[in-house]
């Protein structure tokens, strides 16, 4: 199961928030990736990243190979769920979901 992470640590760049998306082998839920992290210092899983293919524009999901999480670093855990894949589908259309773009990272309140 893919699980979308957030980080307590700086990103690539300076950026505020550090994200990551795992894929854990045998952790099929949420409760079951709690008691791993309960259990364990350190999860191994498959990194995977987000690419825009140059010639056909379109984005393509990458293995990025293993990657070790050290749990004590890790803010919080969703189940990763692919909105572009799962709103790109002409059954999904006119469900209510407002897509908003990214705006970058948020800047300081005080210049």
């Amino acid at each position: 199961m893919r699980f979308f992470i957030t980080m307590n640590m700086p990103a690539f760049e300076g950026n505020l928030i550090h994200q990551i998306i795992l894929e854990v082998d045998g952790v099929g839920s949420l409760k079951e990736l709690k008691e791993l992290m309960n259990r364990e210092e350190f999860v191994l899983g498959s990194h995977w990243y987000r690419r825009k293919n140059m010639y056909t524009q379109k984005d393509e999901w990458m293995d990025r190979g293993k990657l070790i999480v050290n749990t004590s670093h890790i803010g919080k855990v969703v189940e990763f769920i692919d909105l572009d894949e799962r709103y790109s589908d002409d059954s999904q259309k006119g469900s209510g979901v407002v897509r908003t773009g990214y705006q970058g990272p948020r800047r300081p309140m005080r210049p």
